[in-house]
């Protein structure tokens, strides 16, 4: 069983596809109602045909370089320029995928016998050029505006949240702090950069994420004396009595009912789910 294919990836893709659906519809919109370019020439069923092409091509485009983007770059983009520049980007991707399925649409439909290569290229990246000047803001504007607010309470304060919006916020959680029992050495570490917490004899092995990158810290003390202090945190939770998962760093689980084997992000370790643990896993998962 993949975890990609199940809820997680349901509810993140979810939120990557926003931005494509309204673009794609606004280009619909905008080809239909304003007729631009050479379009006022040809009949309102050849409009409203060629909108919906149009349109599909960019919900297809940008949505396979939002998912693809997601998944590769998660959390990277730690401020308004990263936001920007990523947006950039992207729309330089979304125009070389438009071009490619467009010029893929014109072989498979023969439209090349009517028009030649390099006149489909210069009107084609007209067309681009022109709605990724609207694009590109109002994509970034649609990121901002909705990832914000969909982590802030009706009362205006942040709310925890885990996933992709996080790297457009500024919220500030309380860091957990796990010291040692010798009191020798302690970790300060924000909740969602907790990655894995294994038990090693008399020692825990703690995973965190540090800059994006997945790290560890060896601490003197027992896997139960971090359960107590990370219980306020329903996605931190104890899998098999050795091992303690955030579970939106999950990105894959093998196995089935008897038994799951889980893949995290920047481990190398396959952490076992104990059988007692998989009902609370499973729970964990889905919310």
């Amino acid at each position: 069983m993949m975890y990609n294919t199940n809820n997680w990836i349901i509810s993140h893709s979810k939120n990557v596809l926003i931005v494509p659906v309204v673009l794609s519809v606004l280009v619909f919109l905008l080809l239909v109602l304003f007729q631009p370019f050479e379009y006022r020439s040809n009949s309102l069923h050849r409009i409203i045909s060629d909108a919906l092409l149009s349109a599909f091509l960019v919900f297809f485009a940008m949505g396979l370089t939002r998912l693809s983007f997601s998944f590769l770059f998660e959390n990277k983009l730690l401020n308004v320029f990263s936001l920007i520049l990523n947006e950039v980007v992207k729309a330089f991707f979304d125009i070389i995928l438009f071009l490619i399925f467009s010029f893929l649409i014109n072989i498979i439909f023969a439209s090349f016998d009517t028009i030649n290569y390099s006149v489909w290229l210069l009107l084609s990246l007209k067309y681009i050029l022109i709605f990724e000047l609207i694009f590109i803001p109002l994509s970034i504007f649609l990121n901002y505006y909705f990832y914000h607010y969909s982590f802030v309470n009706r009362d205006g304060k942040p709310r925890i949240q885990h996933g992709i919006a996080d790297q457009y916020t500024n919220i500030q959680e309380q860091k957990l702090i796990l010291g040692a029992i010798d009191k020798e050495k302690q970790l300060e570490i924000l909740p969602d950069c907790l990655v894995m917490v294994k038990s090693c004899d008399n020692y825990v092995k703690v995973f965190y994420k540090e800059h994006g990158t997945v790290v560890s810290g060896l601490l003197r003390n027992t896997i139960c004396n971090i359960i107590d202090i990370v219980s306020e945190y329903p996605y931190i939770i104890q899998c098999h009595r050795s091992y303690l998962i955030n579970v939106n760093e999950v990105s894959k689980v093998k196995g089935n009912t008897r038994g799951y084997q889980l893949v995290i992000k920047g481990v190398l370790d396959t952490v076992p789910v104990s059988r007692s643990k998989i009902a609370r896993f499973r729970e964990a998962l889905n919310k």
